[in-house]
């Protein structure tokens, strides 16, 4: 297999990841895949479809911001490049030509470089409005919030993630991928964070879905044991409840993004079950 050609490799994934880069980097460079040839992007159907673009030929961009600032809306550079303090985030690039990008706070107004906020976008390729919508008659002033959050630095797009998803506890603010970063270093299915209310309390806590490797180990409390262990490592965080489903069974869009509020809401329902043991299952 030769991979010399590709010139282009655009990643436009929600968010995109520095680690899944440079792994597929590496992976595929005895191919003779030339890992300058990467393009971080921010885009949404919405806008059918790019937003943002990293320069080609460029380095791979990222910065590691403190994650106490991080929470409270500042994209503050960390003092140590490491996962119990940090949150490294990727630089998606500039504008696309005839496309704008704003970050604004809840009120509207417009934020500086290095605030994290509401990202809206206006350019010539968005929609008009949604079919059979309330939206359909058009948007403000030409201008969509995307319901992703992020944050301008030296006119290039870092998104941090959506605003829906956030994740409060005790009145702090959290990232899910963070949690799932964290929980997919032990599991090997996909894995979904969101918070949820507990009876006990009444406060928000963490619930972490993962689903079953393929071979089921031989003690789930040891690897719900070691999922925790590394979410607390890198975030602080003590989950309320790690379960693990079956395969497949986390929700996703058809471009493989995971739906955070849909898989909360099944779990909430009950429509999602704990995975079993082949004993368990050669009993049903």
């Amino acid at each position: 297999m030769d991979l010399s050609s590709w010139s282009k490799a655009l990643c436009g994934s929600e968010p995109v990841s520095l680690e899944t880069l440079e792994s597929f980097a590496g992976k595929f460079r005895s191919c003779g895949f030339p890992a300058h040839s990467f393009v971080p992007c921010y885009g949404l159907a919405e806008a059918t479809l790019a937003v943002t673009m990293h320069p080609l030929g460029e380095p791979l961009g990222a910065e590691w911001l403190d994650r106490t600032a991080l929470a409270n809306h500042v994209a503050q550079p960390a003092i140590t490049e490491d996962e119990q303090g940090a949150v490294r985030v990727v630089d998606c690039g500039f504008p696309v030509e005839g496309t704008q990008v704003e970050v604004r706070a809840e009120t509207g107004a417009i934020l500086s470089e290095g605030f994290i906020g509401h990202v809206w976008v206006k350019g010539p390729s968005l929609m008009q409005g949604y079919y059979d919508s309330v939206a359909a008659a058009g948007l403000p002033d030409g201008w969509l919030n995307t319901g992703d959050l992020g944050y301008l630095r030296r006119g290039r797009l870092f998104v941090t993630g959506r605003h829906k998803d956030l994740v409060i506890i005790r009145g702090q603010k959290y990232l899910p991928l963070d949690f799932e970063t964290a929980a997919a270093k032990v599991s090997l299915g996909r894995v979904v964070a969101f918070g949820i209310v507990q009876a006990e309390t009444g406060t928000e806590g963490l619930c972490i879905l993962c689903e079953e490797p393929r071979q089921p180990p031989p003690d789930w409390e040891a690897l719900r044991a070691e999922v925790q262990s590394h979410v607390t490592t890198r975030t602080g965080v003590i989950a309320a409840g790690i379960h693990f489903v079956p395969r497949n069974s986390i929700p996703h869009t058809t471009s493989g993004k995971l739906q955070r509020s849909k898989a909360r809401e099944m779990f909430l329902a009950g429509l999602l079950t704990e995975a079993k043991t082949p004993r368990e299952r050669a009993a049903i």
